[in-house]
Order: C-alpha cells, then sequence, then structure tokens
C-alpha cells in the first residue's frame, strides 16, 4: 500500500510540473507572439509610404527631323501634379529634346519636341585582353556585320522618370475612382493580364492615343511609351508593396503626321491591407 501510495503521489506531481511547463510554455509563446505581432504593426506603421511615379522612354534607330511626339500624361490632382514634375525633370536633361505639357483636342498631354534628333551609329569589337573581355571602338569600315565578335549600336534612348510621394494610401484596387490615372483614355474594359499573376491582381484595357509628327527614312523605328505607378510600399522585415500600373506604347514606322490609335493597358493590385 505504501509503495502504491507513493508512486501515484509522484505521478501526480510529475503530472502537476508537466501541466505547468506546458503552461509556461503557452504563456512565454503567447507574448513572443503578441510582441512580434505589436512590433510587426510598429514597423508597418512607422514605414508604410506612397508615392506616384510617371516614367517616358523614347527610342529610334533612324534620324527624326521637325519631330513633336504627343504622350499620354497623369491628370493633376491636389496631391501630385506629375506632368510638370516630368517637364522639369526631361528639361534638366542633357540633350536636344524639349518638352512641356500642352492642350491638344484631346486634352492636355506631354509634348516632346526637336528640330533634329540625330542617329549615329556606334561600332564596336568585341575582344579578350588579360584574360577579360573588352568591347572597343572601331570605325565603320573596321566593321564587318558577319564577324560575331563586332556590333553596331545604330539606335538612340532617352528613358527619365519622376517621382511624387504622398501623405495618404493610394487605392491600388480601384483608381479610377480618384487615382490620377493616364489621358486621354476611353472605354475601359476588363482583359487577360500580360504575365501570370496572383488572384488579387486584375487587368484592363482601353482605347488611347499618341500623336506623331517628325520627318525620317522609311525604315526608321520609333518606340514611346507612357507609364504611371502608384504605389503603397512597407517594411515588415522585407519589403512588400502593392500597386496599380498604367501603360501606353507605341511603335511607330517611318515619318509620321498625326493620330495613332493605341491600346492602354491598367493593371490593379486589390490585395490592398491596412495596417495592423
Amino acid at each position: 500500500m505504501t509503495d502504491e501510495t507513493g508512486d501515484s503521489w509522484l505521478a501526480d506531481n510529475w503530472r502537476r510540473v508537466a501541466l505547468g511547463v506546458v503552461l509556461a510554455v503557452v504563456v512565454l509563446l503567447a507574448v513572443v507572439i503578441g510582441a512580434v505581432w505589436l512590433y510587426s504593426g510598429h514597423l508597418y506603421r512607422t514605414s508604410y509610404q506612397s508615392e506616384y511615379t510617371y516614367e517616358v522612354t523614347l527610342a529610334t534607330n533612324g534620324t527624326l527631323t521637325n519631330a513633336t511626339i504627343y504622350l499620354p500624361v497623369p491628370e493633376a490632382s491636389d496631391d501630385a501634379d506629375l506632368g510638370a514634375a516630368a517637364v522639369e525633370r526631361g528639361t534638366n536633361r542633357s540633350g536636344p529634346l524639349a518638352y512641356e505639357v500642352v492642350e491638344t483636342e484631346r486634352g492636355p498631354m506631354l509634348a516632346v519636341s526637336a528640330d533634329e534628333w540625330t542617329v549615329t551609329p556606334e561600332y564596336y569589337q568585341f575582344i579578350e585582353r588579360n584574360g577579360r573581355g573588352e568591347r572597343v571602338v572601331i570605325s565603320e569600315s573596321e566593321y564587318d556585320p558577319d564577324d560575331p565578335s563586332m556590333v553596331v549600336d545604330d539606335s538612340r534612348s532617352v528613358r527619365f522618370e519622376v517621382t511624387v510621394p504622398v501623405d495618404r494610401s493610394i487605392d491600388t484596387g480601384t483608381p479610377w475612382a480618384g487615382e490620377p490615372l493616364l489621358r486621354p483614355r476611353v472605354d475601359r474594359r476588363p482583359s487577360d493580364c500580360d504575365f501570370p499573376g496572383p488572384d488579387w491582381r486584375e487587368c484592363y484595357a482601353y482605347d488611347a492615343a499618341v500623336s506623331a509628327s517628325y520627318d525620317t527614312a522609311g525604315d526608321t523605328e520609333v518606340y514611346a511609351s507612357a507609364t504611371l505607378y502608384g504605389t503603397n510600399a512597407w517594411w515588415v522585415f522585407g519589403w512588400s508593396y502593392d500597386e496599380y500600373r498604367d501603360d501606353v506604347t507605341v511603335t511607330l514606322d517611318g515619318p509620321q503626321n498625326g493620330w495613332t490609335a493605341v491600346t492602354g493597358t491598367l493593371e490593379t493590385d486589390t490585395d490592398q491591407r491596412e495596417p495592423p
């Protein structure tokens, strides 16, 4: 009887000790999880930032003369005038291009112009020197198009972007409800996304337009694009973000003198999170 009573007492004590340890671990885990959650909320709130970015790219493989290209520009708002910022950023770049926002028959657009935008081919050869590959400049007479070590750069491009921060969260899920978008735009409609993505990404197409006027050779190609991003970003043990992306892109062949219809694309992010 004595041995059985002692064994029972020891077993009860071990159960109480084990239960106490389990409870202590549960309490400790709850404290740690709560602290991490609170700290994550602090990181989210203190790192959260929102901004608009307007990006313009032009490229040509032939000289353009008497050139003016009208590109879509974001509408101005109380938070940001990206058109004015783009004019300032573009004007401060080197080169022959001039920038201004002008009123057209289809609304305000960014006008990029030049009396002459010259493309001068440059020739290169890749050689090995001291165990390293180098690209050296060669003359046109030395260039052999059949030599794989030789290349020609017969294009000229310019790209710039402007970023304007805002002190509020940007609506990346339904930006047409109040966020700036590229203009002109007509007939927004659902469309397939260019690349597979998460379920919360939704894509749309709309009718847009670009105007171009310039003289050039018949085989010249001009690539032009205007892109607007509205982005919210935050840091919680690594950067995360949600954004909407509005883009109009066109490739023009030969001389131009007027409007070209373009299909614009809009990608939205409906997984917009609020601070904990």
